[in-house]
């Protein structure tokens, strides 16, 4: 088990006044107030780069249905698509929950950029699969929006079910 910072300073020597009188330095406010700024700019920093990064997955999730859009009956593929969101959707909540110093306009900003980015994304992915079907003899064609409708709710699910827990039941 790890030694707590109290243990420590005792092995060293120190007296408890000491370590008292060091550990109250630590967490004096003006102390803990002098780290915020730098703190929210790395979180907001944090942020915008999660959001990119996400962008780029959900991009890369989508294209990678596009063999499962070709080949999978309409329940198979409504399944894979759920779970896909559901699973993205859990990442992006709990990325976004654990982000400290975020306002609430950061996290309605998220919660709508990346549904409408993942909309986009997989209305787009399904219909160039609907495209390629065309070519291929036995190709399934697929209803782009109510696939990427299953999708972003799928997606939204966690975080709405977060938003649900934190502020109505007070979890």
């Amino acid at each position: 088990m790890p030694k707590t910072l109290h243990e420590k300073l005792r092995e060293k020597g120190w007296s408890e006044e000491e370590i008292a009188k060091t550990v109250t330095m630590m967490q004096a406010p003006e102390k803990l107030e002098k780290h915020q700024p730098l703190q929210r700019k790395m979180n907001l920093g944090f942020y915008w780069m999660f959001l990119i990064i996400l962008t780029v997955i959900n991009f890369f999730v989508s294209v990678a249905l596009i063999p499962l859009l070709l080949i999978l009956q309409i329940g198979q593929l409504f399944f894979i698509v759920v779970i896909v969101g559901f699973a993205f959707g859990m990442l992006f909540n709990l990325i976004i929950w654990d982000i400290e110093h975020l306002e609430t306009k950061h996290h309605v900003g998220a919660a709508l950029f990346l549904p409408a980015l993942a909309l986009v994304s997989i209305l787009l992915i399904v219909t160039a699969a609907n495209r390629m079907a065309e070519g291929i003899i036995g190709g399934v064609h697929q209803n782009a929006m109510v696939i990427a409708g299953m999708y972003v709710f799928a997606f939204l699910l966690p975080y709405l079910i977060s938003i649900v827990k934190r502020n109505i039941w007070k979890g």
